[in-house]
């Protein structure tokens, strides 16, 4: 109810209160987790598609609360990341700042691609109405993204091999969902290896719309010259372009949110 009243009243301190409170549901879950391990097994209405809250069950995944578990661990991190955001701007509010394009970086193609397209309003990065870009952040309109076919990511995952001369940064754009069909971005907290090329930070939050999918946060992945690669897993995920790593980035809330959020809190648990 805390986080609720902060939509109404913009104070901080509805959310600072409100963080002992969901600290302390997590250490309930994880009692829970620890009293059902060995006794409760799974509920067969959980292993659904067609469920989504708290989080789909497709594919029979996320049937458990210790499977619940590191759903909602996320989202506290996310949370007080967020907060901590909010408090380092100018009167508790973030503000939307003139950015400029970053610097691109180019780099070879090693792995079979099907082009590339320009990351600004009215592309279609996967060819479909849907998909058409309505808002990019100023910082990202120089790149051009690599097109991979959604139906492949969801399957495959997305992996890319290319050549660089010089240290690079690959721009990756994760939507703002908790459907399976989109990619998780990555999280120390569930993955041990979530950055080992520095990807973990949110880079821009809410940076990216489109017509009819998920807000995008941007996030990158940082490799020295030399051959590489990129491997993710299930879910569609943008490979939006390379910049040059040595150049200086500033992390912020771009600020799109999605028709109908109205002052959308959800933004603080992604």
């Amino acid at each position: 109810l805390l986080v609720l009243r902060y939509s109404y009243s913009n104070d901080i301190t509805d959310l600072d209160k409100a963080m002992p409170h969901l600290e302390k549901s997590i250490e309930y879950y994880e009692l829970l987790v620890k009293l059902t391990k060995d006794t409760y097994y799974y509920a067969n209405s959980m292993q659904t598609a067609q469920r989504r809250i708290p989080i789909g069950g497709d594919d029979g995944n996320n049937k458990t609360w210790a499977e619940l578990l590191p759903h909602y661990e996320r989202e506290l991190v996310n949370f007080k990341r967020n907060l901590d955001l909010l408090k380092s701007s100018k009167d508790g509010k973030i503000v939307t700042k003139e950015a400029k394009p970053w610097q691109t970086a180019e780099v070879t193609l090693l792995s079979e691609s099907k082009g590339t397209y320009a990351v600004k309003n009215g592309t279609k990065v996967y060819g479909t109405p849907i998909s058409e870009l309505t808002k990019v952040a100023p910082e990202l309109q120089n790149l051009k993204g690599i097109t991979f076919d959604e139906t492949s990511q969801n399957e495959n995952g997305t992996h890319l091999k290319f050549k660089n001369t010089k240290a690079v940064k690959l721009v990756v754009g994760y939507f703002n969902s908790d459907q399976k069909r989109f990619l998780f971005p990555p999280s120390l907290e569930t993955d041990a290896a979530g950055n080992a090329h520095g990807q973990a930070e949110v880079i821009l939050a809410s940076a990216m719309n489109l017509k009819e999918l998920p807000r995008v946060n941007i996030h990158t992945y940082t490799f020295e010259a030399g051959e590489n690669k990129l491997d993710l897993g299930k879910g569609r995920v943008l490979i939006l372009g390379f910049i040059d790593a040595n150049q200086t980035i500033t992390p912020r809330d771009v600020g799109f949110i999605d028709a109908g959020e109205k002052g959308a809190i959800d933004w603080l648990f992604y």
